[in-house]
């Protein structure tokens, strides 16, 4: 398999991966962690907290608990305006 070839089936399963986000009607209920929204987009968690200390990405702050967590909704926005198109 070439590389252009390769290429062609990341970018493929991606558009299926984006196709079944949107069809997704349910709206998500349950906020992610932020080892969780790490694993999520497939980051360390060091370059999500420098994703957050820059502003790319907006999570929800619990004050009671001075913990740092992230919408789900918030997590596909980032990854579709971020993916790369043809």
């Amino acid at each position: 398999m070439t590389p252009d070839e390769k290429l062609d089936c990341i970018l493929a399963e991606l558009q299926q991966i984006r196709e079944l986000l949107r069809s997704n009607s349910s709206p998500p209920t349950k906020n992610l962690t932020i080892k969780q929204a790490a694993s999520f987009l497939n980051l360390s968690v060091a370059r999500l907290y420098e994703l957050v200390y820059t502003g790319k990405i907006v999570p929800l702050q619990h004050k009671k608990y001075h913990r740092i967590q992230f919408s789900l909704h918030t997590l596909q926005q980032y990854l579709n305006e971020n993916s790369q198109r043809p």
